[in-house]
């Protein structure tokens, strides 16, 4: 998932207040607006909205920067209710729908996310993160050939766009096509070798089709490189699974639902992961909770080569 870099407005004038209130507002509004950390973004932009003297297109931006500070920091719910405020009073700015979208995604509603990339990629027909974003939706929502072709689309605008290729592997492969799915992460790694999105999906490839200490080794790479990457760490525990190493397989799917815990793989994987060491009933709660989500779970991963026992 790729977001959209926060906007840095100009920093604003000040000519109202005392010499030292004048003083600390210029500091809260270059921590809201410029470069500034998460922890400082939050406290800039809180001092922003609350204290009301901006415009509203400005005061939308404090909210979509706070919202992208909160993200970065794993408070999703807090960040889509900046979101929502943004678009309220800023309609205009796709990035804001682009990253509200990445927001649902986490939070396991992919028909959420679909509809804000939609509407980004209306205010903005070029935009090719909300592209790629858009073919991520479509893969979890398996639809599969429209992915591609969000893929495929992104590659004509930015044909170096590495990711979206790694992205068109994913729904290669689950869409059974385990060559060309291959071909494409190949093809990125060759000219990337350090691109984990590709890294990631080598590995539930190779894991599949049999190649477990390949596999591994890619996964680990992926992990080396961008530790806690939510692909990765499911690729592992599955590789894992297929090695028979249940409490790897549990400590990397615990992982996985730390970040989504509606990832109706990561709960099935770890439900098998933990009938596997013994615990019968937090295993049997997980598969059900992923059953709930997905309802043909359980098929989709004896098609991969992992039992439910």
């Amino acid at each position: 998932m790729r977001s959209t870099a926060a906007l840095a407005t100009l920093l604003l004038v000040v000519s109202t207040g005392a010499p030292a209130d004048a003083q600390s507002y210029r500091q809260f509004t270059r921590w809201c607006f410029g470069d500034a950390s998460a922890e400082q973004t939050i406290q800039g932009c809180d001092a922003v909205i609350r204290w009301a003297r901006e415009t509203p297109r400005d005061t939308g931006t404090a909210f979509y920067n706070r919202g992208l500070a909160l993200a970065a920091m794993g408070q999703i719910d807090r960040a889509i209710d900046d979101y929502d405020q943004a678009i309220n009073l800023r309609p205009d700015l796709a990035s804001a729908y682009n990253n509200r979208g990445l927001a649902w995604r986490l939070k396991g509603d992919e028909a959420r996310a679909l509809d804000d990339f939609d509407q980004a990629l209306r205010l903005d027909s070029g935009d090719v993160d909300a592209l790629y974003n858009r073919g991520l939706a479509l893969t979890a929502l398996r639809q599969y050939d429209r992915a591609i072709a969000e893929f495929n689309a992104a590659l004509r605008l930015q044909p170096d766009d590495f990711d979206a290729l790694a992205g068109r592997g994913v729904a290669w492969r689950r869409k059974g096509e385990f060559d060309r799915a291959m071909q494409d992460f190949d093809q990125v790694l060759r000219q990337r070798a350090d691109n984990v999105a590709a890294l990631a999906g080598r590995c539930t490839t190779r894991a599949i089709l049999g190649r477990l200490p390949a596999a591994l080794t890619d996964c680990n790479e992926a992990l080396r490189l961008k530790p806690g990457d939510l692909a990765a760490l499911e690729a592992r525990g599955f590789v894992h699974l297929r090695l028979g190493e249940p409490d790897a397989a549990v400590a990397d799917y615990d992982s996985v639902l730390k970040i989504a815990p509606s990832a109706a793989g990561g709960l099935y994987g770890r439900g098998i992961a933990r009938r596997r060491t013994g615990n019968k009933v937090g295993g049997d709660a997980d598969v059900a909770a992923a059953t709930a989500l997905q309802a043909d779970i359980a098929d989709e991963f004896a098609r991969l080569g992992v039992s439910g026992s």
